[in-house]
């Protein structure tokens, strides 16, 4: 991210304005309908979710009743960047921006912005699995990878997160 981009999204956060018009914040009536249909359903929704470039843990709930939803697991890049890199060369911002997802987010449980890799989620008939893999790095092709998190998810839709795994 440029840094002209990155005054951009800090005046985005200060104004209350979606970060993302392309995810869940720039859809908020389509988002409405696909939880109605869930909820009328009765289905249990897992949503796998990529191209943001940091890997996430989230209980999707209905802004109207507060009322959980589903589920939502979010992968990392494998061979780009991240967002974070760009806003300052500090490597503190990374724990920084964690930290606040998940403290500004109701949905977000989970979140972790610096490392790059992959998610291997196993689905059972009560339970979901998630293994958060890393990669060390998006330069070379190293073919090593190390779990670092681990997300299950029970038919209640509460979180259970484990780092280290």
């Amino acid at each position: 991210m440029s840094r002209s981009g990155s005054r951009r999204w800090l005046e985005s956060t200060r104004l209350g304005l979606p970060i993302n018009f392309d995810a869940w914040d720039g859809y908020p009536a389509a988002r409405l309908r696909l939880y109605d249909s869930v909820k009328r359903t009765g289905a249990r929704l897992a949503v796998l979710t990529g191209d943001t470039h940091m890997f996430w843990g989230n209980r999707l709930h209905d802004p109207r009743d507060e009322s959980p939803v589903g589920v939502e697991f979010g992968v990392a890049s494998v061979t780009s960047p991240g967002g974070y890199e760009g806003i300052s060369p500090d490597p503190r911002i990374f724990t920084i921006a964690s930290e606040a997802l998940v403290a500004k987010n109701p949905d977000v449980q989970f979140a972790h912005v610096h490392e790059h890799g992959f998610l291997l989620v196993t689905l059972r008939r009560d339970t979901i699995q998630t293994d958060y893999v890393r990669v060390p790095t998006i330069l070379e092709r190293t073919g090593e990878s190390e779990e670092f998190a681990r997300i299950t998810v029970n038919h209640d839709l509460d979180l259970r997160i484990i780092k280290p795994v």
